[in-house]
């Protein structure tokens, strides 16, 4: 291109210079010939700056599209980060709304467990009140029977004309009443000992075997409901134990036995056997004697399983059986006191069996 332009300029000289001369045929065809190089050369001038102008143009098409591009990269990346923000604040939002909801349910959980532990504790106030009230009413009975015994026979006594034979069958009735209310106020004051943890026990070494058969034969004798409905009370002694010596409160284990078998009188049929039993029992590397007591009698539903050593209760309300239903709780709390468990197995119409452990 600079070469064109030199060449085309000397023309343009030349012209000038052949005018000058006077020569103007030459200074004609040279400046024909300027006119036309300057043609071609103004010519590629403006294509050069056409193409340049295109060249221009596609690179401010390509950087306005690339700016393009870009700022739509940096608003998808806006808009990302904003959804990004409005995720998190949204997950924060729903554990804060789930933490709530927990919370909400935690709560009403609780309080429904309150309000349940308080229909439960309704339930056992008035559970506590009706045994009370029957204790309070058996109770009244148990003592005015045999006080009422004690003073009519005591004014029996007073009749000089009686024989021999009546004052000795009086002055029975009012030992046996005497000994029955003796009974009630000891199982008074032992349930009062146990609630407060002061029944005292004196531990030595007796021979069980021995113990029972004198139990049996004590109720034998004492006990009016056992000739009343012509019970049999047998002792059957395990096979495997050798040696039927244990260390515990003798006393205290003749008056669990003494409650369990005048319970299993009380509800036993006529004419049938009370078996009182023991065996050796193995449990968690311990050796214990299980002892129980079986009646054949009506028997306790298991809905009452966990009454059973309630205080004042008794198995069969609507039908009043002699005592005050205290037996079986000063049982659990003896056998407790020993070191034993006690619990029971029993079916309707079948009967029941007591059973009681102690340590060998």
């Amino acid at each position: 291109m600079p070469y064109l332009f030199f060449e085309y300029e000397n023309f343009n000289y030349l012209s000038n210079a052949y005018e000058a001369k006077g020569d103007y045929k030459k200074a004609l065809f040279n400046h024909k010939l300027y006119q036309k190089n300057r043609d071609s050369v103004l010519r590629s001038k403006k294509h050069e700056q056409l193409a340049k102008l295109d060249v221009i143009y596609e690179l401010e098409e390509k950087e306005h599209i690339i700016s393009l591009l870009e700022n739509n990269k940096k608003i998808a990346a806006f808009e990302l980060k904003n959804r990004s923000i409005i995720i998190y604040v949204l997950i924060i939002f729903s554990a804060f709304f789930l933490v709530f909801i927990h919370v909400l349910y935690k709560q009403k959980k609780e309080r429904k467990k309150a309000f349940n532990l308080l229909l439960i504790e309704k339930e056992k106030a008035e559970e506590s009140d009706r045994l009370k009230s029957a204790f309070l009413s058996n109770m009244s009975h148990e003592i005015r029977t045999p006080m009422n015994a004690i003073m009519g026979f005591s004014n029996f006594l007073k009749n000089t004309n009686l024989d021999a034979k009546k004052r000795d069958h009086f002055i029975d009735i009012i030992n046996i009443s005497g000994e029955r209310l003796m009974t009630i106020i000891n199982d008074i004051i032992d349930i009062s000992k146990l609630e407060s943890n002061q029944l005292k026990t004196v531990s030595k070494k007796f021979n069980f075997e021995q113990t029972l058969n004198e139990i049996i034969e004590i109720q034998k004798k004492t006990n009016p409901l056992v000739a009343k409905k012509n019970l049999e009370l047998k002792l059957f002694p395990s096979q495997t134990i050798q040696d039927n010596f244990i260390t515990s409160d003798e006393n205290r284990f003749s008056q669990i036995v003494n409650n369990l078998i005048s319970n299993a009188v009380k509800f036993s049929p006529n004419k049938e056997i009370i078996e009182i039993g023991y065996y050796l029992k193995y449990y968690k590397k311990k050796v214990y004697v299980e002892f129980y007591v079986r009646d054949f009698g009506n028997g306790i539903s298991k809905s009452k399983f966990n009454l059973i050593f309630k205080r004042f209760f008794q198995a069969d309300e609507s039908d009043f059986k002699v005592g005050n239903g205290l037996g079986l709780s000063i049982c659990k709390g003896l056998v407790t006191l020993l070191n034993g468990e006690i619990w029971l197995e029993s079916e309707e119409n079948k009967g029941t069996t007591f059973y009681f452990t102690l340590p060998y």
